[in-house]
C-alpha cells in the first residue's frame, strides 16, 4: 500500500473522507475517481487529481509504498486551478539542465520515448512519473518553476 492510500484509509477510519472530498475535490472530480484510487481499482488517480490535492496529499506519496522510506514532503503554495506539467520544475530540468541522450543512457531510459513524452502535446502520466522517480522527485512534476 502506498503512503497516499494509507492517508486516505486514516481519513476513512476517522469518518472524515466525505468532508475531505467536499472541501478539496468536489466538483472537479467524481467521488468514483477517488474511490477507485483509494481502494485499488486503479494504481494511480489521474495526475490532475494529484495536482488538485497537492497541498493536502503530497503527490510523491502515491509513488512510494510503505516498504520504502517515506519521501520528504514538499511545502506547496496555493494550487492554481489547472495543471500544466510543462511549467513544472522537473520538465524544465529535463529540457534545460540535462543532455537528454546522456541522461537517458545513464538512467536506463529509452531516449525516443522520453523525447516524445517531452515534445508531444500530451500530458505526462502517473506511470511515466513512476519511471522517473529514482532520478526526479515525483513532486517536482507538480511544482511550477515560478513557485520554487
Amino acid at each position: 500500500m502506498n503512503y497516499a492510500r494509507k492517508y486516505f484509509y486514516s481519513l476513512i477510519d476517522r469518518h472524515m473522507i466525505a468532508a475531505f472530498y467536499r472541501k478539496h475535490i468536489h466538483p472537479a472530480f467524481s467521488v468514483n475517481i477517488l474511490y477507485n484510487a483509494v481502494f485499488g481499482q486503479r494504481k494511480f488517480p489521474p495526475v490532475r487529481l494529484m495536482y488538485r490535492i497537492r497541498k493536502e496529499v503530497d503527490p510523491s506519496l502515491w509513488f512510494y509504498d510503505e516498504t520504502e522510506p517515506m519521501p520528504e514532503k514538499y511545502d506547496f503554495s496555493d494550487t492554481p486551478d489547472l495543471w500544466d506539467w510543462k511549467r513544472s520544475v522537473n520538465y524544465h530540468r529535463l529540457i534545460n539542465e540535462y543532455n537528454l541522450k546522456e541522461f537517458c543512457r545513464q538512467n536506463g531510459l529509452v531516449y525516443t520515448t522520453v523525447y516524445s513524452m517531452l515534445y508531444s502535446g500530451k500530458s505526462i502520466t502517473a506511470q511515466q512519473i513512476m519511471k522517473f522517480r529514482h532520478v526526479l522527485r515525483p513532486s517536482g512534476w507538480f511544482v511550477y518553476v515560478e513557485e520554487e
